[in-house]
């Protein structure tokens, strides 16, 4: 047995085992992952390995179910029969968030960026016809009327915003 590497083998938790399970098949990893829910790099690689936090919130589950495109309920890692916090803290009924932009508005709010959201987004701020409120798929719709749709550089512009507003 000396000089061989021993691993024990153990079973994660469903919702952790399902994640860790996406992360791999995808060629995601952790650190980013947690970003997009707007986390500290640590975050979902502490959650898998350790357990901490013990439960992903509402919304990190609903981020992360859309990115991987499943249903939200492979992540939800609550004890059977326990419903969702109605009001997570005391003042949480007062507090309203402000509302999310569209993802049209979001993207002519990028124009500041030097990268390529940034360009697209410059673009857009130039665009008569650009649709203002518009959703992910309106702004496709106009990128394909402009002939840009298939343009690359546009496809991987518009899939890095795609991701930075879902984590916005």
């Amino acid at each position: 047995m000396h000089g061989m590497e021993h691993r024990v083998a153990f079973a994660l938790p469903p919702a952790r085992g399902v994640l860790a399970a996406l992360i791999k098949r995808h060629g995601e990893d952790c650190s980013s992952l947690s970003r997009l829910i707007g986390r500290r790099p640590d975050y979902l690689g502490r959650y898998i390995r350790t357990g901490s936090p013990r439960r992903l919130r509402d919304e990190e589950r609903e981020t992360l179910a859309r990115y991987f495109r499943l249903d939200e309920a492979a992540l939800d890692d609550r004890p059977k029969g326990e419903a969702p916090m109605a009001h997570p803290s005391p003042n949480a009924a007062r507090y309203r968030p402000p509302a999310k932009p569209s993802f049209a508005d979001w993207l002519l709010a990028q124009k500041g960026r030097d990268d390529a959201i940034g360009r697209l987004a410059k673009g857009a701020a130039q665009d008569r016809a650009w649709p203002r409120g518009g959703d992910l798929a309106a702004v496709w719709q106009r990128l394909n009327q402009l002939g840009a749709g298939a343009d690359a550089e546009v496809c991987d512009a518009m899939s890095d915003a795609e991701m930075d507003f879902l984590s916005y």
